[in-house]
């Protein structure tokens, strides 16, 4: 019931929070109403800016957790998930206020709090995405957030999470979102391409043509063509699946069948530029045999 007061007392002159809403709180409370009472936090402005108005992260993070311990309170389960990811996209809607730092100590504690397998990839898609724009450096390999967007470790936690096709391909477009930063280390260009590359194994057959994944065999081509050799017999297969539809050429397509490729004056891997289909100059993504 503190929590509330503070809430409501530290709420700024230009988003004061209503007469109402500490009444409104306290019913909630008498009524064991947990997802009443977050409802009626996250949907008054006045009290979100208030959890930001700590003066500092440690102090954030102590209010928020307070409230995101009333989630294990939530006996139905689809609404305590769904008052999860209500809780992470209010707290992430604060990032752009220039509490960034705030709202990612917020989230990582959220992430570590639950431990069901859908919420934590959605979390962990909004930690890395805000990461990227406060924090960049949290994602270099010696950053706290490194391992994480390392493919070996996502494919370990997904299978302890058990998630679904749709949530790891946005879970993958949110990390190769996030590498397009400059502040990230020269190794991860090829953890990005990997990203591609798993980004693109989540469409099959049925989804081969439709316009996410087509863009994806784009994504993943060029970055093969730029560093054909790091990821040589995994691009192979991926290169055949763009040539299928029609993303790459024939030529781009033919140099990927080459089992021991040498390389070649216009710095591919092949015998000749000739006979691999790239002509000698720079080998940019629409010379090399990319539709772009």
């Amino acid at each position: 019931l503190r929590i509330i007061h503070l809430l409501a007392t530290n709420s700024s002159a230009s988003t004061p929070c209503p007469t109402t809403f500490v009444p409104t709180c306290e019913a909630c409370i008498a009524n064991a109403d947990a997802s009443g009472l977050l409802n009626t936090i996250l949907d008054e402005p006045g009290a979100v800016r208030s959890l930001f108005g700590f003066e500092t992260v440690e102090e954030c993070v102590g209010a928020f957790s307070l409230l995101a311990s009333l989630l294990d309170r939530i006996s139905d389960a689809q609404e305590s998930q769904r008052m999860t990811l209500k809780l992470a996209d209010t707290m992430g809607a604060g990032g752009g206020n220039g509490d960034g730092k705030k709202c990612l100590a917020m989230l990582v504690a959220l992430y570590n709090f639950r431990s069901d397998g859908s919420e934590k990839c959605h979390l962990l898609a909004k930690i890395v995405t805000l990461a990227a724009s406060v924090s960049p450096e949290l994602l270099n390999s010696s950053g706290a957030l490194g391992t994480f967007i390392e493919p070996q470790t996502l494919k370990v936690l997904e299978g302890q999470w058990n998630i679904e096709v749709a949530e790891r391909r946005n879970l993958y477009k949110a990390v190769i979102g996030a590498m397009d930063t400059e502040a990230l280390d020269a190794t991860k260009a090829k953890t990005k391409q990997q990203f591609l590359l798993l980004h693109l194994s989540t469409f099959d057959e049925s989804s081969a043509f439709e316009p996410e994944a087509l863009e994806a065999a784009r994504n993943a081509a060029v970055g093969a063509i730029r560093d054909p050799v790091s990821l040589f017999n995994e691009q192979r297969g991926i290169i055949h699946f763009c040539f299928q539809t029609h993303t790459i050429s024939w030529s781009a397509h033919r140099f990927f069948q080459n089992k021991q490729p040498k390389k070649g004056p216009c710095g591919f891997f092949s015998e000749t530029p000739a006979q691999s289909g790239f002509d000698n100059g720079a080998c940019s993504a629409a010379r090399c045999g990319v539709l772009v």
